[in-house]
């Protein structure tokens, strides 16, 4: 029993000199890869600005130009409206040529985004 408990020590001593061989060298590669490392955490930090600026840059965009957008679309509806009705107070039978008109540019619009689907 002594002769395994002796042997059992020499296979720890063993264990011990092969687990710190490990630990030495991965302290040795953790160092030589601390650089590396460091020089990617920068880039994926520089990423993440990046991409934080671009969103920043789209929100202001959203902010600033779309109520502007939206006010020239809406003062352009009520023109569009106001002209149109001055055509019908003042010469009536234009509506007739309004008419027409109206429905050709839908026609077209339509027999022009269907053939363009086909091409893509």
């Amino acid at each position: 029993m002594k002769s395994n408990i002796v042997g059992m020590e020499a296979n720890m001593e063993q264990l011990l000199e092969k687990i710190m061989s490990v630990r030495s060298r991965g302290a040795g590669v953790n160092t030589r890869l601390f650089e590396k490392r460091e020089h990617a955490t920068f880039f994926v930090k520089f990423r993440l600005l990046a991409i934080f600026v671009v969103a920043s840059t789209d929100q202001t965009n959203i902010d600033r130009l779309l109520p502007f957008m939206l006010g020239i679309t809406i003062a352009m509806f009520f023109t569009v409206l106001a002209i149109f009705i001055i055509v019908c107070q003042y010469s009536c039978p234009t509506v007739f040529l309004l008419i027409p008109l109206a429905w050709l540019k839908v026609w077209y619009r339509g027999y022009f985004l269907a053939s363009s689907r086909e091409l893509t």
